[in-house]
């Protein structure tokens, strides 16, 4: 899933609908790009960016003035030494916010039938929703990727999918060295397009090697996905997490189910099992139980208590 040649670096450039980047390779753009994108987004993407580029028209007043207020009037912030720094909204925020008034003000867009005419894929239908009201929705990347919250939410998934109670500030590093060190190519090693980042895994390499061993030699990639997730020992200099092609291919299904198989085996291999003999015989509910009375038992009373009234001296 190559970007596009032409795809901007800045968060804050325009995006032209052509060069968007969408989940398959540059070579079934022409053909495959409307099906693999949500339905609705984009025959409004490529809408929008001619309205955008035609100075709003049909917006009302108020919403053109908010819009040139917002993204073509210079914003500066004070900082805590008192010195000025431009503010600017990423392109995605000013997109989401222009679809809206688009949507509402230009094409009146009142109800699912109103969005459903800009479905690019064919498959939608109204009785897919059962709303008859108006509902926008709008996904919206706030500028580059934050790989922190990537390495976040792989970790909590962990614990998650482990049971565990606790660990969370040991786990995390070790995801982040494994996402570094183990999970791509060293950044020597680039793409034709000068990028980093290609899908390189210790897991599909004991795989791939797999082939031609015998069952005894296999364990010894077992070995090897343990030291990867419990080492602190790097393999190479590490990649950049901060590429947005790195941060784009964490989001791919095999990146997350090798970073999860090699730390379940790993933590799994640190696991003591209990083999003892106890057993459940049988169980019942609480609920099904019958009431039972007790006996009475000789209590002291409080002289001071939550319970007890104090009694003040006369």
């Amino acid at each position: 899933m190559a970007l596009h040649p032409e795809f901007p670096t800045s968060p804050y450039a325009p995006l032209i609908p052509e060069h968007r980047w969408f989940p398959a390779d540059e070579t079934l753009r022409d053909n495959a790009y409307e099906k693999l994108l949500p339905p609705l987004v984009s025959n409004i993407r490529a809408e929008v960016h001619s309205w955008r580029n035609a100075g709003y028209p049909g917006a009302s007043q108020t919403s053109v003035s908010l819009l040139q207020w917002w993204f073509e009037t210079e914003h500066l912030l004070e900082a805590a030494d008192g010195a000025l720094s431009p503010f600017q909204y990423y392109f995605a925020q000013r997109e989401a916010v222009e679809t809206v008034i688009w949507l509402h003000d230009v094409r009146k867009a009142r109800d699912k039938f109103d969005l459903l005419r800009f479905d690019a894929s064919g498959f939608v239908s109204h009785g897919m929703f059962s709303e008859d009201w108006p509902r926008y929705v709008l996904k919206m990347a706030t500028g580059p990727a934050d790989y922190r919250s990537v390495v976040a939410f792989f970790a909590r998934q962990l614990l998650k999918d482990l049971r565990m109670v606790g660990g969370y500030d040991v786990l995390y590093p070790r995801v982040r060295d494994f996402m570094k060190f183990y999970l791509f190519e060293p950044q020597s090693e680039r793409s034709g397009d000068g990028r980093t980042g290609n899908l390189q895994s210790l897991r599909q390499m004991d795989t791939d090697k797999q082939g031609s061993k015998n069952d005894g030699e296999s364990s010894s990639s077992e070995n090897i996905r343990v030291h990867a997730c419990l080492s602190v020992v790097p393999l190479h200099d590490g990649g950049d997490l901060e590429d947005p092609v790195v941060l784009r291919n964490l989001s791919e299904p095999d990146a997350g189910k090798i970073l999860y198989d090699s730390f379940k085996v790993a933590m799994n291999a640190l696991t003591i099992a209990d083999t003892g003999t106890t057993r459940i015989e049988d169980h019942i509910l609480l609920k099904n139980t019958r009431p039972f009375r007790t006996e009475h038992r000789p209590y002291l009373e409080a002289g001071k208590s939550i319970f007890t009234r104090i009694k003040w001296p006369a």
